[in-house]
Order: C-alpha cells, then structure tokens, then sequence
C-alpha cells in the first residue's frame, strides 16, 4: 500500500508563539519530501519553538510498520536552517528503518528438518568402528 503526498497528514504546531502561514507552508512542503524515502510514513508532526533567540524544530515521523522516528535541532539563524539540518537526520533514520524492512534477496529460508550441510554428520559407532579397522 503507498500514500500519495496529500493524504499524509503533516501537522505544523507552535510551542509559545504563532506560526506565520509562510513558515507553516515551508515547514509541509520539505516535509513532503521525506515521503521520497519511505512510501509507507503514517504521519508527520513537526514542532516549532523560540527560546531566547534560539530557534527550535523538532519533527515525529510514524511509520506504518510502527516505527517512530524523532529528530531534534535547532539553530540561532533560523527555522529554517534548522529545519535543514533536521531533515537531513531524518532522512538518514528513515532510510536506515527501510533498510532494515526490505527482503535483500540473500537470505534463504532453511528447512529444519534438512541437515545442515556446513557441519560433518556425526559419526555413528559403526563408522568408527570401521575406521579403526581400516586404520589397523
């Protein structure tokens, strides 16, 4: 199942300040392109604050599988320097958690009843028996 882009919510919330609509805007359309690394994200929250000329994001990525993903920064140039740097994270953490999900194609599943090829058989009684024989 993949999600286009306009069905992903992608909520924008202020922690002790207003977001302008342009900040808002900005803040959903990089969020937008995470979705180029993961088809199956759920939700995305992104939380801007302002601490004493610091600029604060932080952004929760969930993901169908049920991962989450949290990413912090912040920066005193501005949101969006932060959110630059944040989304670069994040970036790396979803593609990490993609990694982890998809079939590599090397891996075979073996079946428990079959013996393992990579060990010698053990050696009955009557085998020993017979090498000690032929070693005599």
């Amino acid at each position: 199942m993949t999600r286009r882009d306009s069905e992903v919510p992608i909520e924008v919330t202020s922690r002790h300040q207003h977001v302008s609509d342009k900040t808002r805007a900005f803040v959903v359309e990089r969020a937008q392109k995470l979705l180029r690394y993961n088809d199956r994200i759920a939700h995305i929250q992104a939380v801007l604050d302002e601490e004493h000329d610091r600029f604060l994001v932080e952004m929760i990525v969930k993901v169908d599988s049920g991962a989450t993903m949290v990413a912090k920064e912040e920066s005193a140039d501005g949101y969006r320097s932060a959110l630059d740097a944040l989304l670069e994270k994040l970036e790396r953490q979803i593609k990490r958690d993609k990694e982890k999900r998809v079939s590599h194609g090397h891996e075979t599943v073996r079946d428990p009843n079959q013996a393992d090829l990579d060990e010698p058989a053990e050696e009955t009684y009557e085998d020993v028996v017979r090498r000690r024989l032929d070693e005599a």
